[in-house]
């Protein structure tokens, strides 16, 4: 006979309240554990927000210097803090822009910054604003920190290399000149073609 699935009594929770699953009391192991600590299942300890504290006194920030993330800081220099109410994580300038000038306005905004330093912690609210996908690739180019071309790890063309191709294939074969670059035959004709590098005189 197939064993009944006990579900927890707080309303809405859905998760398994039998003993082996280490529920009492009809509840579930979390809510059980906080019927047990607060004698009321539905309690939550409101865990302090350093991160969160901060932003909130610097939303209204006013001075002209970048203002750098003094939290956690990803491998890209960016800051990083998690949404309330301990959300998924995301960059402090995302968190910030939003304090300061509101939800984005749609959602393929991105936040950007006008000082160019975001890779560098700065979330001064007066340096961050809502930019579309274009313009904040566009900034990026302004203040050379785009990973683009050369700059981008992976890349094994300068900026050099792929003007002497493009000169090179109206003369050779571009298996010739895939092998003379180290490259394959199909990245010389993006290349070509300017599906690759298109930004590129």
């Amino acid at each position: 006979m197939n064993e009944v699935r006990k579900v927890c009594s707080v309303e809405g929770c859905g998760r398994s309240a039998h003993r082996h699953d280490d529920g009492k009391r009809g509840f579930c192991s979390m809510h059980y554990q906080r019927w047990k600590k607060h004698s009321d299942p539905l309690r939550i300890d409101k865990v302090a927000s350093p991160a969160k504290d901060w932003l909130a006194i610097h939303a209204e920030h006013t001075g002209d210097d970048c203002l750098t993330w003094p939290f956690a800081i990803g491998a890209d220099g960016y800051g990083r803090a998690h949404r309330p109410n301990n959300g998924p994580l995301t960059t402090a300038s995302h968190l910030m822009c939003e304090m300061a000038h509101g939800p984005k306005p749609s959602p393929k905004h991105e936040c950007a910054h006008s000082c160019g330093k975001g890779n560098r912690g700065c979330v001064n609210p007066r340096h961050l604003y809502w930019a579309t996908p274009a313009r904040n690739q566009a900034d990026r180019i302004e203040h050379g920190t785009t990973n683009r071309g050369e700059q981008h790890g992976a890349s094994k063309l300068a900026e050099d290399d792929v003007r002497a191709i493009r000169r090179l294939c109206g003369t050779i074969s571009q298996s010739d000149v895939a092998e003379t670059f180290g490259i394959s035959q199909p990245h010389v004709s993006d290349i070509v073609r300017r599906k690759d590098w298109d930004w590129l005189d």
